[in-house]
């Protein structure tokens, strides 16, 4: 396990350090392209409930850090290095709320619940809202990627019902940035299966 966590983040630390050479290209990195909708989403989306519950997803805030481009590799406990040759094909706020949009739909059935990605800061056309505040995301000198920040689930006058800080990881078993956002995409999944527990609560109650 040591071998192979060395192997990844050399290959990871070169690759992100980019050689400086004439011929490197830059590659870039979705996402979302690919994410196929649930039967089930689907059908939500074409035919609503008038009995079901809609939930706002406002646009997320992203640490400075995370938003120029470049994906992100932690050394340590405190450096963080942005590769040159490897970014994100579109700004991470964008395609961070969107999967997790369409994660939150496919997991969630309980209560008929609906999420809309939101393009501007608040309304009070639904009842609830969902804001997410990303701290970290990115892969590590541990050989794992992590996920972490807050989400808050906001009532349509604007007061905090739920306040609720995560931080998910994944391990990451072979070199290259596209299995680390292929793992980042799985941190996804599974906040918005923490986040569906926290709102079927708030929906029961």
């Amino acid at each position: 396990m040591i071998c192979i966590r060395k192997l990844i983040v050399t290959l990871l630390a070169v690759s992100l350090i980019g050689c400086a050479s004439e011929s490197q290209t830059t590659k870039f990195y979705s996402l979302d392209i690919g994410h196929q909708l649930l039967p089930t989403t689907q059908n939500k989306r074409a035919t609503p409930d008038k009995n079901s519950v809609s939930i706002q997803v406002l646009p997320i805030e992203v640490a400075s850090y995370l938003e120029n481009g470049g994906l992100v590799i932690q050394i340590g406990e405190h450096e963080l290095v942005t590769a040159n040759y490897h970014r994100w094909a579109e700004p991470l706020r964008e395609s961070f709320t969107r999967l997790l949009t369409r994660e939150l739909n496919n997991v969630s059935n309980t209560h008929k619940t609906n999420y809309e990605q939101l393009n501007h800061a608040y309304s009070s056309e639904q009842p609830i809202k969902l804001l997410i505040e990303l701290e970290q995301f990115h892969a590590t000198d541990k050989a794992t990627v992590v996920t972490k920040g807050r989400y808050i689930l906001l009532n349509d006058n604007g007061k905090k019902i739920v306040d609720s800080h995560f931080e998910i990881s994944e391990a990451l078993s072979r070199d290259g940035y596209l299995h680390a956002v292929e793992q980042l995409k799985k941190t996804v999944l599974k906040l918005s299966e923490k986040i569906t527990i926290d709102v079927d609560r708030v929906l029961t109650n």
